[in-house]
């Protein structure tokens, strides 16, 4: 049994290099790789299924019941929320350990006070893998398509961590607009989280970008929650992460991302909405195109405008 393990290990470690050296390096110009090497794609595949479907998501599940029968009986909900939103995040431990997977924190994590809205680009199904992963041991509450909650085990937890679900109507001219009836609630609950020092994580462009390019932020609603609130809104930026899960397909594959942070940017009742905006967009479109993969693939400008490949402004 050992000498299959190392084994694997070793044909894992040779395929990877030999991945990284024959395709990492070579993209295209828009930084978004050619689909290839099915054999490692399929290799990671398999990774994360056996890693995540079928161990780390039934333990987690499992040890996340007992707890929520038991002891949170006599727990006040917002402990529980907390203790089954650390056991949901375990899922970092599949992104820790997965040999297909690079992630790298670029600069330092800045010192952020409880309760801030954190906001961030959103490229692939694997953002949430990555965020989680990278914010550790900070824990926040994702603002995420209701959709999830259908997902088995996964769905269950999810809720009852208190993660915020915003669902979406489809309109007669084939658009999807958010639920208001729905959207209510979560913001209730959202702005309780801030009042007791709970993070809250938010994707503003309200779906996946499917070019790269930072889409317009959807709706208003959290800006105007962290205004009141007085808070911080924290700006992130990811890239790579489209090469771990290429969008509108439903198995990952092999590839390195970056990740980074912004230095908090305090909000009050006071600040313009419009300015606020603008201020957090820019922000993390400077956070992106600062990091190295990025200027690697795309260019060197900081400023999006001088960018001749995007039209982010």
């Amino acid at each position: 049994f050992s000498s299959v393990i190392i084994g694997t290990i070793l044909i894992v470690e040779i395929l990877w290099k030999n991945w990284e050296r024959k395709s990492h390096i070579a993209k295209k110009g828009n930084g978004f790789p050619d689909k290839r090497h099915v054999l490692l794609q399929a290799a990671a595949t398999f990774w994360f299924v056996t890693t995540m479907l079928v161990l780390q998501w039934p333990l987690c599940f499992f040890v996340a019941v007992i707890f929520y029968y038991t002891v949170g009986l006599i727990l006040p909900e917002q402990v529980k929320q907390r203790v089954i939103g650390a056991i949901f995040r375990f899922q970092l431990f599949t992104v820790w350990t997965n040999p297909f997977w690079k992630l790298r924190f670029v600069g330092k994590k800045p010192k952020t006070p409880p309760g801030c809205v954190y906001m961030s680009n959103h490229l692939t199904f694997a953002d949430g893998f990555i965020t989680s992963s990278m914010l550790w041991p900070t824990e926040c509450k994702y603002v995420a398509t209701a959709w999830v909650r259908k997902i088995p085990l996964a769905g269950w937890m999810s809720k009852k961590a208190g993660d915020l679900p915003i669902k979406f109507v489809k309109q007669p001219d084939g658009t999807f607009k958010v639920d208001k009836e729905v959207v209510g609630d979560t913001m209730e609950k959202a702005g309780k989280y801030l009042e007791n020092g709970t993070n809250i994580f938010v994707f503003p462009e309200g779906t996946l970008s499917k070019d790269g390019k930072l889409k317009e932020f959807k709706g208003n609603a959290f800006f105007n929650l962290a205004m009141q609130k007085e808070t911080c809104i924290v700006p992130c930026a990811m890239w790579g992460n489209q090469t771990l899960w290429f969008h509108g397909e439903w198995t990952p594959q092999p590839g390195y991302a970056e990740f980074t942070m912004g230095e908090p940017i305090r909000v009050s009742s006071s600040d313009d909405l419009q300015d606020v905006k603008l201020k957090v967009r820019e922000a993390i479109l400077q956070l992106r195109n600062s990091l190295p993969l990025h200027k690697a693939t795309i260019g060197q400008t900081l400023s999006v405008e001088d960018n001749p490949l995007y039209d982010d402004a």
